[in-house]
C-alpha cells in the first residue's frame, strides 16, 4: 500500500490524476517495465522520465513507516524447515532491503527470484513462478504459491502449482477475495495464521503430502 500511496501522489503531481484505488487497479503485482506498458495503455503517452526515481526516492523515505502484515514475520519463522522461495516482480536488492528493515534477511539466501531479473516477461505470466520452482527442483504438482494481487494469483495459477489467494494486506478491499478466486486462486486465506495452520500438514489438509 506504501508504494502504492508514494506511485499515485507522484502521478497526480506530474500532472496524471491517480488515486490509491487507481494505482492498486492497475499497477498492483507489475515490474517497472509492465508498469510503465500499462501506463501507456491508460494515459496512452509516455511516462515521465523521472517518475521512477522519484517514486523509489520517497518510497525510501517513508521506508521507517514500513510495517509487516500481521503474522506475516512469524509465519515466515514457523515455516523455516520447508523449501520456500520468493517469486517477486521486484529487484532482489530492493527485496533484501525489506527483509532486513522487518528482520528477516537470513530466511531466503540464495531464493531470491526476480521478474526484473530473471525472466523476460513478468506478471501475470507464469514465467517467474516457472523459473523458480527449476530452481528449487520442485514441481508444479508439488508447489503451492501465496500471491496477494489479482496479477499474481493469475501468473501463479497459470504455472500449474496451486495457489492460495491472501486476504491479509492493507490493498485488499471489498471483494478481493472473490477476485483471487476468480482468477485461479486454489483457495482463500485472510491472514497468515490462517495459512499456517494448514501448514500442520495433518490428514485432509490441502498440504497433505505436498511440499511449499
Amino acid at each position: 500500500t506504501l508504494a502504492h500511496e508514494v506511485i499515485a501522489d507522484r502521478l497526480t503531481a506530474l500532472g496524471f490524476d491517480t488515486t490509491l484505488d487507481d494505482a492498486l487497479d492497475h499497477y498492483v503485482g507489475r515490474n517497472w517495465a509492465d508498469l510503465f506498458r500499462t501506463f501507456e495503455t491508460v494515459w496512452r503517452c509516455k511516462p515521465p522520465s523521472s517518475l521512477r526515481q522519484e517514486v523509489d526516492d520517497e518510497i525510501r523515505r517513508r521506508l521507517p513507516e514500513l510495517a509487516p502484515v500481521a503474522g506475516a514475520v512469524e509465519f515466515i519463522r514457523r515455516v523455516s524447515s520447508l523449501p520456500r522461495c520468493i517469486a517477486s516482480s521486484s529487484y532482489p536488492a530492493w527485496i533484501e532491503e525489506r527483509l532486513r528493515i522487518l528482520g528477516l534477511e537470513q530466511s531466503f539466501q540464495g531464493t531470491i527470484f526476480s521478474a526484473a531479473v530473471h525472466v523476460d516477461r513478468g506478471k501475470p505470466h507464469p514465467d517467474i513462478y516457472l523459473h523458480a520452482m527449476e530452481a528449487m527442483r520442485a514441481s508444479p504438482g508439488e508447489t503451492w504459491i501465496i500471491e496477494d494481487s489479482v496479477t499474481g494469483v493469475t501468473g501463479a495459477a497459470a504455472s500449474g502449482a496451486s495457489v492460495i489467494g491472501l486476504c491479509a494486506g492493507g490493498h485488499c478491499r471489498r471483494g478481493h477475495a472473490e477476485q483471487l478466486l476468480a482468477a485461479g486462486a486454489t483457495t482463500v486465506c485472510h491472514s497468515f495464521p490462517e495459512i499456517a495452520d494448514l501448514l500442520d500438514l495433518g490428514e485432509g489438509n490441502p498440504f497433505h503430502e505436498r511440499k511449499v
